[in-house]
């Protein structure tokens, strides 16, 4: 339907406006990129995992990344990053505390695309299916991921098995989480 995938996109950002938010303290590990970064970087590692046929948090790396942040206080109040994983596939992940709220994906392939609002939110609305000219609202029904997240984790423990959400999975973002942070600092 899409094609060969060639850009992944995730953004995830809001306007932070109180005065001393534990998002903002540097040595709490406060920062945009660990609190809402994570999500787009996650639903980046989703996407390949699913385009190369492996595993959550088995896909490939990125083979190369590219990042900046704005560092106010020693907490990244904005963090972009590009990303370059094996076969052609790129992505970029967009969040931050410093602007009105923004919160998208979009996968585009050789042959359409596909737009995703309020991504990570559980009242999503339709998502936007583009081949050519033409576009398609694919409806998605309302669900509470973060409750829907914890409930597999619950039945994973009292069924003796895996959680969807993977170990393998987590430890790749936290090992991306910190190679980004380090271009980050290597960039400015």
């Amino acid at each position: 339907m899409l094609g060969d995938i060639k850009f992944v996109q995730s953004q995830f950002r809001f306007l932070l406006n109180r005065p001393g938010d534990v998002r903002r303290a540097a040595k709490l590990g406060g920062g945009s990129l660990y609190d809402v970064g994570c999500y787009p970087l996650n639903f980046i590692g989703l996407v390949v995992d699913s385009v190369t046929g492996s595993a959550p948090g088995a896909g490939p790396r990125p083979e190369s990344v590219q990042a900046q942040c704005v560092d106010v206080d020693g907490v990244d109040e904005l963090f972009s990053a590009l990303l370059r994983y094996p076969g052609g596939i790129t992505a970029s992940l967009h969040s931050g505390f410093n602007a009105q709220f923004r919160m998208a994906a979009e996968i585009v392939g050789t042959a359409g695309a596909l737009e995703i609002p309020q991504t990570y939110l559980g009242n999503a609305g339709a998502i936007t299916l583009i081949t050519g000219e033409q576009r398609q609202e694919i409806p998605v029904p309302e669900s509470d991921r973060y409750q829907l997240q914890l409930e597999d984790f619950a039945d994973a423990i009292l069924e003796k098995r895996a959680p969807l959400l993977t170990a393998e999975e987590t430890v790749r973002n936290l090992e991306l989480i910190e190679r980004l942070y380090a271009a980050a600092r290597n960039h400015g």
